[in-house]
């Protein structure tokens, strides 16, 4: 991966460009139907997945810890679907809800001529589907 993407395994990974940061921790993309490298995480999660040593798994979750995303705050969406709202909710707001809840807020949700355009078909399917 270092010689093909260009850099070297003595540069401190502080000191790497931001992509190849990201390129280690997350992996490559998927190429012509092979995966590629599957990243630092990708390797750990998938060890202690996998792994059928205690002492291991301890071993690797000793030295994990779990912290909210600064982009999204645990919603895993991107920033510009969570910036959409209808009826002052994003979607993230809207399935956090109780199913009953849910319902009823979509069944009360109001569009505009432009709006019914664009999401009517949507609110539709989701009252139909709740």
């Amino acid at each position: 991966t270092a010689a093909a993407y260009g850099f070297d395994l003595g540069t401190p990974f502080e000191k790497l460009p931001d992509k190849i940061q990201s390129l280690l921790l997350y992996g490559e993309p998927e190429r012509g139907g092979k995966t590629g490298f599957p990243g630092i995480l990708g390797y750990l999660k998938q060890m202690l997945e996998e792994s059928t040593s205690d002492n291991y798994r301890e071993y690797l979750l000793d030295h994990m810890s779990a912290t909210e995303c600064p982009a999204c705050h645990g919603k895993r969406l991107r920033p510009e679907s969570l910036a959409v709202r209808v009826n002052g909710m994003s979607i993230a707001d809207f399935t956090a809800l109780p199913i009953s809840r849910a319902l009823e807020t979509a069944k009360k949700i109001k569009l505009s001529g432009r709006e019914q355009i664009i999401a009517g078909r949507l609110v539709h399917e989701i009252v139909e589907r709740l």
